[in-house]
């Protein structure tokens, strides 16, 4: 599951941006490259004919230039033995080993010269191939880096103890592996009255009110008793709680109203939708519970509502609509709150499809 940003906006409209661009990219823009590629090869192709061309004309000429230095080297060789040789019996040598090192000396840098055009006009003239745009990451998926962008934190905690038990159930939905599912905290569709968790996606609409209760927790007749051990007192203690049912109608509550006010149309495709499963979340793994199956709420611990939302069937709904459902809960969440620093995804999407843009510009006008 992923943790959406509260301060995201224009989930719907990036949503469409992204999608419309990647198809763009992948048809449009695709051929284009795959058009200026293949001219680029016929002009190798091309280039490469002229080169072979070139090259075979040009190895007959480098060969007879070869032939003179080399008959330098060895005339300059017998020169030196002859010279050496008149020098051990005559004494008269000198000036011809002298002029056989000359010899060889001119043939040496007579042998450079062809060598220096061989490499001139063989190794470093032959033109080299384009690169194939498709390998080079010029078209990447735009939607998996969009969806990067929507991963949110929590917010600081308000409430020590309430807090710190919706981080703990938010860390723990984060680590179930389901795709397509966005979890959202905190929310505040209402004045001063938050919900602590609403998850949504391919499994249904899920909203939860979340306790941290630790000791003994039972529920008879329409009440809970909620027990904590007192250890300077060594007794166990009655807390005083509000029933948690009430909070959790209340939430459900906010949630469907934000539905029916912003996103109706939604609803009307998707009726499943507008059902909100979900309950009371313990998150105390040492509470002892006795609540009976006629409680009028569903309630368990973190792991088995995890395990409830992986086993749940996949409700039938498209993503752009699971999108519209979170931008109603984001869009009330701000107008309640006024946060000063939202993100555009509208605006992310644009800038992301830019730069692509501008590096498949940058390489076509390049070859």
């Amino acid at each position: 599951m992923l943790l959406l940003d509260t301060r995201l906006t224009d989930l719907v409209r990036g949503y469409d941006r992204i999608a419309q661009a990647d198809v763009r990219l992948q048809t449009e823009w695709r051929e284009n490259l795959l058009r200026k590629y293949a001219q680029g090869r016929d002009r190798h192709t091309s280039a490469l004919r002229q080169y072979l061309e070139k090259v075979g004309a040009l190895k007959p000429q480098l060969s007879v230039m070869a032939y003179i230095p080399l008959a330098m080297l060895l005339g300059g060789a017998l020169l030196v033995m002859l010279g050496v040789g008149l020098d051990a019996r005559l004494g008269t040598g000198f000036i011809l080993s002298l002029a056989g090192l000359a010899l060889i000396a001119a043939g040496a840098l007579g042998i450079g010269l062809p060598i220096a055009l061989w490499l001139w006009q063989v190794k470093l003239a032959k033109p080299t191939p384009p690169e194939h745009p498709l390998h080079h990451d010029l078209l990447p998926r735009l939607m998996p880096q969009w969806r990067a962008k929507l991963h949110g934190t929590l917010p600081m905690p308000i409430s020590q103890h309430r807090d710190a038990s919706t981080r703990a159930f938010v860390e723990h939905l984060i680590d179930v592996p389901l795709d397509s599912m966005y979890v959202l905290a905190q929310l505040e569709l209402e004045r001063d009255a938050r919900v602590d968790v609403v998850v949504l996606g391919i499994k249904g609409l899920w909203v939860f009110v979340v306790k941290d209760w630790s000791g003994k927790v039972s529920w008879r007749a329409g009440q809970w008793r909620y027990e904590r051990f007192d250890a300077r007192r060594n007794a166990w203690t009655h807390v005083d709680v509000s029933p948690p049912e009430v909070e959790y109608q209340a939430m459900a509550q906010r949630v469907s109203k934000t539905f029916a006010q912003r996103a109706p149309d939604v609803l009307q495709r998707f009726p499943t939708l507008a059902r909100v499963s979900g309950g009371i979340v313990f998150t105390d793994a040492n509470t002892t519970y006795d609540i009976p199956p006629t409680c009028p709420v569903r309630w368990g611990t973190m792991q088995t509502w995890s395990q409830a939302m992986v086993t749940a069937p996949v409700v039938n709904v498209d993503e752009r609509s699971i999108f519209c459902l979170l931008d109603a809960l984001l869009e009330q969440h701000h107008h309640i709150t006024r946060p000063a620093d939202t993100f555009s995804m509208s605006a992310y999407a644009t800038k992301l499809v830019r730069q692509v843009e501008a590096r498949v510009t940058e390489w076509m006008e390049r070859k």
